[in-house]
C-alpha cells in the first residue's frame, strides 16, 4: 500500500489476497502509524510486530467497549497477577470484594495485582470487567496467562488439570497430611499412591523416603514411620504439556498428556 490519510475514529477496511500463481488467498496485513515510534520487544513465541505501539489495531469482529471475564481459580488463591491490553474496571474473587492495583506496564499492556478479600480453601472463581484498548478483543486482550499466588488449599485426589484455575499449570503440587499409625514389630508398611501424574517425591517426618517417575508408585516406608502420629508430604510434578496448552505446539501432546497431580487412591498396606 502507499501512504494514506485517515480521519480520527473507526474505519472499515477491505483487503483481498490473491496469489495468481497458486490461487491461494491467505496472508497477513499490518498497518503502521508513521507518527508513532516503532517498538520491537524481544519476546519468545511472538511475531515481530507483537506489542509494537506504532501499529494500528483492527478486528474483523469490531471493537468491544467492555468485556466481562469469568475464570476458575486454584484452591487457596490469595492474589492474581493479570497482564491486560486494557483497564480492569472491576474485579472480585470468590464472589467477594477484591483490591485491584495497577503495578506497572509490560510491552504496552497494563499489569494488575488483584488481591482477594475472601480466600477460599477450595476452588473458586474470578470475575472481571475490562475496558480493552482500541483494537484488542477476545483472547488478544490477555498477552500472557494470569499468575495465581496461592496459600494452602484443599483438594480431593483427582486429575487437577480438569479443575478450575489449574488447567494450564505446570509445576509442583504438594500434598500434606498427618497420619496416625500403630506400628507393630515384625510388620512392614507399604505406601501405595495409585495413579500419579507424573513424578513424585515422598517425605515422611521430614525425611525423603522415595523418589519415582514410573509406576507402580509403591514404597516400603517401614523405616521412616513412627508409632503414633506421622507427617506425610508428597510432592508431585507434572510436565510442560499443560503450560504449552496456551501456545500452539506440535510437541505438547495436549490434552493427551495433561493429567496432573496425585490421583490416587492412596493406601497404606501392612504385611509380614
Amino acid at each position: 500500500f502507499s501512504d494514506i490519510k485517515i480521519r480520527k475514529g473507526s474505519h472499515r477496511l477491505s483487503v483481498e489476497y490473491d496469489n495468481r500463481e497458486t490461487g491461494e488467498r491467505r496472508g497477513y496485513i499490518v498497518i503502521k502509524d508513521k507518527n508513532r515510534q516503532s517498538t520491537h520487544p524481544q519476546l519468545p513465541l511472538t511475531n515481530r510486530w507483537f506489542a509494537d505501539m506504532s501499529l494500528i489495531r483492527f478486528s474483523k469482529d469490531g471493537f468491544e467497549s467492555e468485556v466481562s471475564v469469568t475464570a476458575g481459580v486454584a484452591p487457596g488463591v490469595e492474589k492474581i497477577e493479570a497482564v491486560v491490553f486494557g483497564e480492569i474496571e472491576f474485579a472480585k474473587i470468590n464472589a467477594g470484594g477484591a483490591i485491584v492495583e495497577k503495578t506497572g506496564e509490560r510491552d504496552g499492556a497494563n499489569v494488575y495485582l488483584i488481591t482477594a478479600g475472601d480466600v477460599k480453601k477450595s476452588h473458586g472463581t474470578l470475575e472481571m470487567d475490562i475496558k480493552p484498548f482500541t483494537g484488542y478483543c477476545g483472547g488478544a486482550i490477555f498477552p500472557e496467562p494470569m499468575r495465581e499466588i496461592c496459600g494452602k488449599g484443599l483438594v480431593n485426589l483427582c486429575d487437577v488439570s480438569k479443575t478450575g484455575g489449574l488447567e494450564s499449570y505446570s509445576g509442583m503440587f504438594v500434598y500434606d497430611k498427618r497420619v496416625d499409625i500403630r506400628k507393630e514389630d515384625g510388620k512392614r508398611y507399604l505406601l501405595s499412591l495409585g495413579n500419579v501424574a507424573c513424578s513424585c517425591k515422598v517425605n515422611i517426618n521430614g525425611k525423603t523416603a522415595a523418589v519415582s517417575c514410573v509406576p507402580p508408585f509403591e514404597f516400603d516406608i517401614t523405616d521412616y514411620i513412627e508409632n503414633g502420629e506421622n507427617s506425610l508430604s508428597i510432592e508431585v510434578a507434572n510436565t510442560l504439556c499443560n503450560h504449552y496448552c496456551t501456545s500452539p505446539s506440535p510437541y505438547s501432546n495436549y490434552p493427551q498428556d495433561a493429567s496432573s497431580g496425585l490421583i490416587g487412591p492412596v493406601k497404606i498396606r501392612v504385611y509380614r
